[in-house]
C-alpha cells in the first residue's frame, strides 16, 4: 500500500500519456513545480481542519485535507500557467494534475506515517486520479463561452463533492454507501480510459491504412509504412506496459491488505478540558470469529486514548470478562472495577460511547447489553 500511494498517480500519468489526444501539452516543468509547492505546503501545514466525530467537520476535513482541494488547487495552478505562460499554455489539464500530485503523494506518505490504512494510502490517490480525469471534459467546456465556463465550474465543483462523501462513508464504516459513491467517483476514470484507449488504437489503424491506400495508387512509400507500423507497435506496447503497471499496483495493494489481515477500527474518546469527542483510528487484526473481533475491539478501547489530552473510558482498570454474540446481540460482562465512579463525566456516558463504537465498527450488531459482575447495567 505504501508503494501504491507513492507511485499510483505517476504510473497513471504514464498511462494517460499513451492514450491522451495528440498535440496535448501538460507542461511537465510547471506541473512538477506546482506539485513541489503543494508538497511543501502539505508538510508544513498537515491539516487545515480540526475534525471531530463523524459529522460535518469530518466531511470538510476530507474535502480540504484529503480528496478534493489538493486537486482543485492544482487545476487552478494549471489554469494560471495556461493564462500567463504562452505559447499554447496547458492543453492537457489531466496530465498536469496527475504529474503535480506525485510529489504531493510522497509528502502525504511521509506525513501520515501509516502502513496499512487503506482509507488514506489507497482511496485518496484513487480519488485524486478520478478528479484529474473528470477535469478533462470540464476543461474542454471551459475553453468556450461564458455560459460554458460557468457550467464547467459548477460541474467540477459538484463532482468534487463525491470523493469526500465516499471518504466520509468509509470513515463511518458504511461500506455499502462508500462503495457506491466510490463507483460514481471512478466512473469518469474508467469511461475516459476505455474510450481514449480504443480511440487511440483506431486512429493508428486508420493512419496506417491511409498511407497504404495512397501508396497503392501512385507511389509505394514502403519505408514510411514500415516506420508507421513500428511506431504504432511501440505505442501499443507503451500503452500495454503502463496499463500493466497500474494493474500491478492495484494487485500489490490488494495482496498487501489481505496478507496482513488488518482492518481499521475507530475509537471515540473525550478531551479532558472541553469534553469534545475525538476519533482515533487503529489497525487491528481481523479474525474469522466475530466474537473475537468484538472482544479485541473492547480490549483496545479500554487501553485508553493515544492522545494525552483525552481521557480513558474507565479510570479503574476495568477488564472485559465474557463477550458473547447471539443473533446480532452483544453481551459484555465487565469486572467489578467498571462500577467505580469515573474521575470525570458520568459512567453511563462511558458505556454509551462504547456502545456507539461497537455498533459503528460492526454494522451487523443490533444491540449491546452490558453487565458488571453478572448484573446488567442500564445506561440508556
Amino acid at each position: 500500500m505504501l508503494l501504491f500511494c507513492t507511485l499510483w498517480t505517476f504510473v497513471f500519468y504514464l498511462f494517460w500519456l499513451a492514450i491522451r489526444p495528440e498535440y496535448s501539452d501538460s507542461r511537465p516543468f510547471w506541473a512538477l513545480l506546482a506539485g513541489c509547492a503543494g508538497a511543501l505546503a502539505r508538510l508544513f501545514i498537515p491539516a487545515f481542519v480540526d475534525a471531530h466525530g463523524f459529522g460535518l467537520s469530518r466531511f470538510v476535513s476530507a474535502f480540504i485535507d484529503y480528496t478534493s482541494i489538493p486537486v482543485l488547487f492544482t487545476l487552478i495552478a494549471a489554469l494560471l500557467v495556461s493564462r500567463f505562460c504562452p505559447p499554447g499554455g496547458v492543453t492537457d489539464f489531466t496530465g498536469f494534475i496527475l504529474l503535480a500530485m506525485t510529489p504531493v503523494s510522497i509528502a502525504c506518505l511521509i506525513l501520515w506515517d501509516l502502513r496499512y490504512d487503506t482509507l488514506r494510502l489507497v482511496l485518496t490517490p484513487l480519488f485524486w486520479t478520478a478528479l484529474a480525469l473528470a477535469a478533462y471534459p470540464f476543461a474542454c467546456l471551459f475553453r468556450k463561452g461564458l455560459l460554458h465556463k460557468m457550467a464547467a465550474i459548477l460541474g467540477m465543483a459538484a463532482f468534487s463533492l463525491l470523493p469526500p462523501l465516499s471518504w466520509l462513508e468509509f470513515f463511518r464504516h458504511s461500506y455499502v454507501k462508500g462503495a457506491a459513491l466510490l463507483a460514481a467517483s471512478l466512473a469518469p476514470l474508467l469511461v475516459l480510459s476505455v474510450l481514449f484507449y480504443k480511440k487511440k488504437a483506431d486512429m493508428e489503424k486508420v493512419s496506417i491504412a491511409g498511407v497504404t491506400e495512397a501508396g497503392s495508387g501512385k507511389f509505394a512509400p514502403a519505408p514510411r509504412q514500415a516506420a508507421l507500423k513500428v511506431r504504432a507497435f511501440l505505442k501499443r506496447r507503451r500503452r500495454a506496459a503502463a496499463a500493466f503497471c497500474a494493474l500491478l499496483l492495484v494487485l500489490a495493494a490488494s495482496a498487501d491488505y489481505f496478507a496482513h489481515g488488518l482492518v481499521r477500527r475507530s475509537f471515540v474518546f473525550r478531551l479532558i478540558d472541553t469534553g469534545q469527542d475525538i476519533v482515533e483510528d487503529r489497525m487491528l487484526r481481523s479474525e474469522d470469529s466475530r466474537e473475537t473481533n468484538i472482544r479485541r475491539y473492547v480490549e483496545e478501547a479500554l487501553l485508553g486514548p493515544l492522545s494525552p489530552e483525552a481521557e480513558a473510558l474507565f479510570d479503574s482498570g476495568a477488564k472485559p470478562g465474557a463477550v458473547l454474540l447471539r443473533d446480532g446481540d452483544v453481551f459484555i460482562d465487565f469486572s467489578e472495577e467498571a462500577a467505580l465512579p469515573p474521575l470525570s463525566g458520568r459512567l453511563a456516558d462511558k458505556f454509551r460511547i462504547l456502545d456507539a463504537g461497537i455498533r459503528r465498527n460492526f454494522p451487523f450488531v443490533r444491540d449491546v447489553r452490558v453487565f458488571i459482575a453478572g448484573q446488567e447495567v442500564k445506561y440508556f
